[in-house]
């Protein structure tokens, strides 16, 4: 548990830093606007779905670095890396092709008519910006896969402190911080902080990489050149953690379009309690990242029961936070939605509550099965189980969940609290199955890194 604990601290960091943007985004544009706030979420989850496909996929190679580091091969960390890079240069005319797609999406969707041309404009601008996000997985796979943490968490929070005040300049503008000739230019100028501050921790990585010893000691041949064969054997096991992650994130997405059918006062509330949702659960993705490493690690150094216990520890963590922020959530709910009640909101902070006081409340129910969903998915992705992982999710999530979303909206005309009950109950399923996949041991045959490297 200790040795979760100190790769999760850091990770906790990073990964709540990229929250933490999102979160200034869609906290200032609801100050901006009402249809800009709306727009944020569905545009911002739709580019993230399409882009995270290539970049799960380049992000894999990070899996391969802790197992090499595992075992102990520099030179296969470097190699590994290397691969990742490549994987996402090559993606990128594929992220180009897929934009045009999103705005068909964004137009034929059915959202209000005042917040299509806010979600088309935050959309294209976020996917241009995109084309560095597979390369930037490929980077911090280096330093997260050997727990070189402490450079990747200061490379995440440099990026979210410049977030913060650019965020503010460009959507509100700089008249009233003395800056005039920065214009306001509302969820537009959020996109853009976005990608720049998103691009600031891709480039300091980068530098760190290439004047690393390791990378001065073995030369670029090995650093940076293509190798196939290595790189057909990540797409191998790094293809069915890309597709897992593009079913997963895409019928979510699917359950977002679907809530953004509502209008009023119950699409704002949903949207506010997914960002809030989005902003608490981060720290939990750290869990299962330092489970999927350490995992990792002792995968590739011949040792499973050591894994084995590293997915019961990694879970017994992610309790250890989950709980008592459960208890937040339901006991103070109106903190958390304050923030989004802009002074010219056409509805109160009480009105808010009546729908979002229950919903926030679901999200604490799920938070403890979402715990064992996050980290025992991690474990497995992190000792090569991808295939398993696939299979349940296509068959849990497009079999299962969405159809029931849909039958339940389209023709039982249920509410929002509906659709959040059904997706609480698939969760439970999912979280159980993934559990009893990591209890059974049938992933501890799996070798992902060639077989004479652990020799």
């Amino acid at each position: 548990m200790r040795e979760v604990l100190l790769v999760a601290l850091p990770l906790m960091l990073s990964t709540a830093a990229e929250t933490v943007m999102q979160f200034t985004d869609r906290m200032f544009l609801a100050q901006w606007s009402v249809p800009a706030f709306k727009a944020a979420l569905p545009a911002g989850v739709l580019c993230f779905t399409f882009v995270g496909f290539f970049t799960s996929l380049a992000w894999y190679a990070g899996t391969f670095v802790a197992q090499y580091n595992g075992a102990k091969s520099v030179k296969g960390c470097l190699r590994s890396t290397a691969q990742g890079l490549w994987l996402g240069v090559f993606t990128m005319p594929f992220i180009l092709l897929l934009a045009p797609v999103g705005l068909w999406i964004i137009e034929g969707n059915g959202f209000e008519p005042e917040v299509v041309p806010e979600a088309r404009a935050y959309y294209l601008i976020l996917m241009l910006g995109g084309l560095r996000m597979p390369l930037a997985g490929a980077i911090s796979g280096w330093f997260t896969g050997r727990q070189l943490l402490k450079l990747n968490t200061i490379a995440c929070l440099t990026g979210t402190l410049l977030n913060f005040p650019l965020d503010y300049l460009f959507i509100f503008g700089g008249e009233k911080v003395g800056l005039p000739w920065i214009p306001a230019m509302g969820i537009k100028g959020a996109a853009y902080t976005t990608v720049f501050c998103g691009f600031v921790p891709f480039v300091m990585l980068l530098w760190w990489y290439v004047r690393s010893k390791e990378f001065k000691e073995h030369g670029w041949r090995v650093a940076l050149m293509p190798d196939f064969p290595l790189m057909r054997r990540i797409v191998r096991f790094g293809a069915p953690s890309a597709f897992n992650f593009l079913v997963d994130v895409g019928s979510f997405t699917v359950f977002i379009f679907i809530v953004g059918k509502f209008s009023g006062i119950t699409l704002l509330v949903g949207n506010a309690c997914m960002t809030i949702n989005h902003l608490a659960f981060a720290p939990l993705m750290a869990f299962g990242f330092a489970t999927s490493i350490v995992a990792a690690r002792y995968q590739g150094a011949h040792e499973p029961g050591h894994a084995a216990r590293t997915g019961w520890s990694g879970l017994k963590l992610g309790w250890c936070y989950m709980l008592p922020l459960a208890v937040v959530f339901a006991a103070f709910p109106s903190v958390f939605y304050a923030p989004f009640v802009a002074k010219d909101c056409e509805f109160t902070l009480a009105q808010i509550m009546e729908i979002g006081r229950p919903m926030l409340i679901m999200v604490a129910v799920w938070g403890m099965a979402d715990t064992i969903n996050i980290v025992m998915m991690s474990a497995l992705r992190g000792v090569g189980d991808t295939r398993f992982i696939l299979l349940c999710i296509c068959v849990g999530s497009w079999l299962v969940w969405i159809p029931a979303e849909w039958v339940a909206y389209k023709y039982l005309d249920a509410g929002i609290l509906v659709l959040w009950g059904i997706l609480t109950v698939y969760i439970f399923l999912l979280g159980g199955v993934f559990a009893h996949r990591w209890w059974r041991g049938r992933w501890k045959n799996i070798q992902v890194i060639e077989p004479h490297v652990i020799e």
